[in-house]
């Protein structure tokens, strides 16, 4: 499944949970062009607590992340290095959002 269905998924999920705001975050998701790479795995899809279904929203953004990391290591011109800096950018402020779900569930 990809990032943006997995996303979807467990928005309905938080939905179902009556989490509607947490849902609209992860819902709130348009992967960058080229970001659409990494699939998610279906089963932490499935948690039954919403910082779960929050955690579960993490996990392929972080493998994206890792992925990106890489390719900056090796990346053989500046047009793709710049394209995989956008992209970075844009799933680290992603984490980030949903990371400051999970913090206010979580609490201080």
């Amino acid at each position: 499944m990809k990032i943006a269905a997995c996303h979807t998924l467990l928005a309905e999920r938080l939905n179902a949970l009556g989490e509607a705001a947490d849902a609209a975050v992860m819902a709130d998701f348009t992967p960058p062009p080229g970001a659409e790479t990494v699939l998610c795995d279906d089963e932490i899809c499935h948690a039954e607590h919403p910082i779960g279904l929050l955690f579960a929203g993490l996990k392929p953004l972080e493998m994206l992340s890792q992925n990106l990391e890489e390719v900056l290591l090796t990346v053989p011109d500046d047009e793709t290095r710049a394209e995989a800096e956008r992209i970075l950018d844009c799933v680290v402020a992603r984490i980030a959002q949903i990371g400051q779900r999970i913090e206010l569930r979580d609490g201080p």
